[in-house]
C-alpha cells in the first residue's frame, strides 16, 4: 500500500481502463502543492470507480493514503490539507462519469450474457445426454424415465415417468409430446411412438 513518506508514489489498479481514468490525475514532477492538487483529484476519481464498482475497497484504500501522503508534504497548502480532513465524505458521481462508466461497460455485460447463455445451452446439452443415456437401458414398466428439456429448457409437463407411462401415451398425447420438441409427427400411432423413443435415447426394436 501507498507508505506515508517524502515521495508517495501513486498506486495502480488492475483494470486498465479505470487506470486511463486515474491517469488523467497523474502525478507530476514540480511544486508540492501541484503534486497534493493533483492527488486530490485522483482521490476523486478512484472514489467514483469504487462506486461504480470497478475498482475494489483496498484499491480504493491505497488512493486514500497516497492522497493523505501528498496532502502531509510541506508545502501542500491549507486547501488540499482541508480537502483530506473531509476525506471521509465522498463526493456525488457527476452524471457524465458514470455515463462513461456504463458505455465502457456495456459491451463487456453483454458479452458476459452471451457466455452465460452458451453455458446454460452446454449445460441443458450435457443434462439431456445424461437423460438419454439413461433411458436408452430400461427395460421393465416400472424402470424410470428421465425427462428431456426443449430448445427453451422446458421438459414436456406430461413428460412420461417410467417406460410402462411412455408405453400408455394415447395418440393425442404422443403428437403434444412430438411438437413440444419441434419434432415432425408421422401420421401412424406406431411411428410417433418410435421417434418419442429415439428422441429420448431408447432403442427401437
Amino acid at each position: 500500500m501507498a507508505a506515508i513518506h517524502t515521495n508517495p508514489v501513486p498506486p495502480k489498479v488492475a483494470d486498465a481502463t479505470a487506470q486511463g481514468y486515474l491517469d488523467i490525475a497523474a502525478d507530476v514532477a514540480g511544486p508540492v502543492s501541484v503534486r497534493a492538487a493533483r492527488s486530490s483529484k485522483r482521490l476523486k476519481i478512484a472514489r467514483s470507480l469504487y462506486a461504480c464498482n470497478i475498482i475494489t475497497e483496498s484499491e480504493l484504500g491505497e488512493h486514500e493514503l497516497f492522497h493523505v501522503a501528498c496532502a502531509l508534504l510541506p508545502g501542500a497548502g491549507p486547501a488540499v490539507a482541508a480537502d483530506t480532513a473531509a476525506a471521509v465524505v465522498p463526493p456525488d458521481v457527476p452524471p457524465w462519469f458514470t455515463q462513461a462508466i456504463q458505455a465502457q461497460l456495456a459491451p463487456i455485460q453483454a458479452q458476459l450474457a452471451r457466455i452465460q447463455d452458451q453455458l446454460g445451452n452446454l449445460e441443458a446439452r450435457q443434462l439431456n445426454s445424461e437423460a438419454r443415456l439413461v433411458n436408452s437401458v430400461v427395460s421393465y414398466p416400472a424402470d424410470p424415465l428421465q425427462g428431456i428439456t426443449n430448445a427453451a429448457g422446458h421438459v414436456f409437463p406430461q413428460f412420461p415417468n417410467t417406460l410402462g407411462g411412455l408405453y400408455d401415451m394415447n395418440e393425442v398425447e404422443m403428437t403434444a409430446f412430438l411438437n413440444h420438441y419441434g419434432l415432425d409427427v408421422p401420421f401412424e400411432e406406431t411411428l410417433k411412438m418410435d421417434r418419442i423413443k429415439k428422441f429420448i435415447g431408447m432403442r427401437i426394436a
